[in-house]
């Protein structure tokens, strides 16, 4: 096994041997990520798009299988782990169609994307956790808005079912 730290390994590879390589290494890379389905992903925006909680969630549920087929237990493992933890957030009770609906009320407040996002993933339930989602938000935010907020966020996010006794 040639070492890559070994100096003698630079010196006794040629350029073709080094773009020979270079190219199996990103086939092999290429390879992985079809395995795992992720090459074959569609882009719908070419810009930086950040995913909130459920949209991960729905992803991991996607490809936990095919890690499992192709030998990757250490990707299973932290893959399992993360469904774990989502599916014990606020995530679990959430839909695409309430997301939407929440976001098309809060473009009136003129909030920051990150803000909205965090207010996805953790919905607020108090005007102190606003105070912490919202940066500045007293200045930019009158009560009777934060209280709009509030009621907002618990429409389209209610939480758990009450259970039956």
């Amino acid at each position: 096994m040639l070492c890559t730290t070994d100096k003698k390994f630079y010196k006794r590879v040629t350029w073709q041997q080094y773009l020979f390589l270079v190219n199996l290494l990103e086939l092999f890379y290429k390879q992985n990520l079809l395995l795992l389905g992720l090459l074959n992903m569609e882009i719908v925006r070419p810009l930086y798009s950040p995913l909130c909680n459920l949209e991960v969630m729905e992803a991991l549920k996607n490809i936990k299988d095919t890690k499992k087929k192709f030998g990757l237990r250490n990707l299973a493992t932290i893959t399992y782990e993360t469904l774990q933890y989502l599916e014990e957030s606020p995530c679990k009770y959430q839909n695409s169609k309430n997301i939407i609906e929440f976001l098309e009320e809060m473009e009136f407040y003129k909030l920051m994307p990150k803000e909205c996002l965090m207010m996805i993933n953790d919905p607020p339930t108090s005007a102190l956790h606003i105070q912490l989602l919202i940066e500045d938000s007293e200045e930019r935010l009158t009560e009777e808005q934060v209280n709009e907020i509030l009621q907002i966020s618990r429409k389209y996010f209610p939480g758990p079912p009450p259970e039956n006794n």
